[in-house]
């Protein structure tokens, strides 16, 4: 057994596991070559013979608290993380001084989105002992509840610990990218890298950096660097499928975007039916239900599929976020519209609606671009036209932030103090924005925006809102897609990193005919947008 144990030691898996079998055979309950064995096929990612192992364990001894952080750890790389949040309480049960699994245990709360938790959790770890590792996972948790400060203090602290830890390089990067240090950031992946040549989500990390600088062959390079390393990394092809339907080219964007599912964050939205999913086939005499994944704005600009699935013969249920349920019913193709929660007639396949473009085969040159496909209620348009009263300027509805909660929100809101260039331009200013902030609302109501959050109960509301709007402008968020389904005249401020439905450079879209884009030239340069905005609203006049 010491030999085999000093062979695992050196990095020689093989004749490791070799040995530790040739003990089994002699000892078929011998616990630590079963934690062994299983410690082993984990590396190899056989997380089916690690829960075996591990099980044989715990069958010759159930308080065997090493085989219950093997059998957590196994739970924990396939996705199921309560199943290994229970094995680590059992270890630690079984030995409270097993860092380890209270290692191990935080990592898995994070796994859970219960990032308070796992920092709690870190610092009872590193009140009793350092731990780098522990470090890194109170970084990650910190940075996931935007406590950027201390975040990097973590991730400071483990690389005093452990200079070379691949992890720690690669956390405290990803901090300084949430802060907008990017190009600190990309030196901080590929120190990570130089690390461990091996780490795909350093690459996959420092493609996204490179992303946001707009250095798409450098971004592309590094998520095939990734996937070399990694062929199954979710993230790295979700990411990958972004930059490439940001350039255009949906052939190849549209496959890799179906591996959102594999992905951690959407992994826990999928949606498990008992009938397979629709991918193009033939559909005639057959019920689908087409069911919200995303946001508004994806629900607002892909429910356009509905009336082309419907054409192929097929009865439509379509369920989406209640927000959106009453202004959906004005879409075309006879669906039946539910809020999500709601009970859904029976149905023979499904689709996500951001599987909708593969499956009917979408190029850039085929998008259904037919507006406006969804219509504001007249009669709620005229309710709202008789409140404002006598147009004397032009009216402009405008939207200068979304959800604080959108991971790329801090890129795409802009300041409410850029709107100053547009309230000078002789316009009446509108806020098409449901929540506000009470600081920009002060602001704002100080300067003559008027708004209207009190009436506006749902989208339909919105819509009838905006549609006695000269204009809408808006930053990329729902209204903005709301704005070009309805036909309007829209324009979109967008970041220097704008979301792939966009493009890299139009001034246009094809998703949407009437809307026009105002692109930074530089990232977190909002005041060259603002001012282009002015004068074309100055010309309204």
């Amino acid at each position: 057994m010491d030999e085999a144990i000093a062979r695992h030691n050196a990095g020689d898996l093989a004749a490791a596991e070799s040995l530790y079998r040739h003990v089994l055979q002699g000892d078929p309950g011998n616990l630590a070559a079963l934690v062994y064995l299983g410690a082993i096929a984990l590396g190899r990612g056989d997380t089916t013979t690690a829960v075996d192992y591990a099980d044989r364990a715990l069958s010759a001894s159930p308080d065997h608290a090493p085989a219950w952080n093997i059998k957590g750890l196994a739970h924990a790389r396939g996705g199921e993380a309560r199943a290994a949040l229970d094995c680590f309480d059992r270890a630690l049960a079984r030995d409270p001084q097993f860092s380890d699994a209270a290692v191990n245990r935080a990592a898995t709360l994070l796994d859970l989105d219960d990032a308070r938790s796992a920092a709690q959790a870190c610092q009872a770890v590193l009140n009793a002992r350092p731990d780098a590792a522990c470090q890194c996972i109170l970084g990650i948790a910190l940075l996931t509840q935007d406590r950027t400060a201390e975040a990097l203090a973590a991730f400071d602290a483990a690389l005093a610990m452990a200079p070379g830890m691949a992890e720690a390089h690669n956390g405290r990067a990803n901090v300084l990218r949430h802060l907008g240090r990017v190009e600190e950031a990309i030196l901080g992946y590929s120190q990570a890298i130089a690390c461990n040549p091996a780490f795909a989500d350093a690459y996959n990390n420092r493609a996204v950096a490179w992303q946001y600088l707009r250095r798409i062959p450098e971004a592309l390079a590094d998520f095939d660097a990734a996937l070399a390393r990694a062929p199954a990394h979710a993230d790295a092809h979700w990411n990958r499928a972004l930059v490439r339907l940001l350039e255009g080219n949906y052939a190849q964007g549209w496959p890799d975007y179906e591996w959102r599912w594999r992905s951690a964050v959407m992994r826990r939205h999928a949606r498990n039916f008992p009938v397979p999913q629709w991918r193009g086939e033939d559909i005639a005499g057959k019920t689908i239900l087409i069911h919200a994944e995303q946001g508004l704005g994806d629900v607002l600009q892909f429910c356009r599929y509905v009336p082309l699935v419907a054409a192929r013969g097929a009865r439509v249920v379509l369920e989406v976020h209640k927000p959106v349920r009453r202004l959906l019913g004005t879409l075309g193709g006879g669906a039946i519209v539910v809020a999500s929660g709601e009970a859904t007639p029976p149905f023979d396949v499904h689709c996500p609606m951001l599987s909708l473009p593969p499956a009917v085969g979408t190029t850039v040159a085929t998008i259904p671009a037919a507006i406006p496909y969804l219509a504001a209620d007249p009669a709620l348009t005229a309710a709202w036209r008789a409140k404002l009263g006598p147009r004397l300027r032009p009216r402009i509805g405008v939207v200068w932030a979304g959800r604080p909660d959108n991971q790329n929100d801090t890129n795409r809101s802009m300041p409410v103090e850029t709107l100053a260039p547009w309230l000078a331009a002789g316009v009446e200013v509108h806020c098409l924005q449901k929540d506000v902030s009470a600081d920009d609302r002060a602001w704002a109501e100080a300067r003559g925006v008027v708004f209207h959050d009190q009436d506006l109960g749902d989208f339909a509301d919105t819509a009838a809102l905006a549609t006695a709007m000269d204009v809408v402008v808006s930053v990329c968020t729902a209204v903005a897609h709301l704005a070009g389904a309805l036909g309007l005249p829209t324009w979109v401020a967008l970041c220097f990193a704008a979301d792939w439905r966009w493009f890299m450079e139009r001034a246009d879209s094809p998703w949407y005919p009437t809307a026009r884009l105002f692109r930074q030239s530089t990232p977190g340069d909002w005041a060259l947008v603002a001012t282009a905005i002015a004068a074309e609203l100055r010309k309204l006049q």
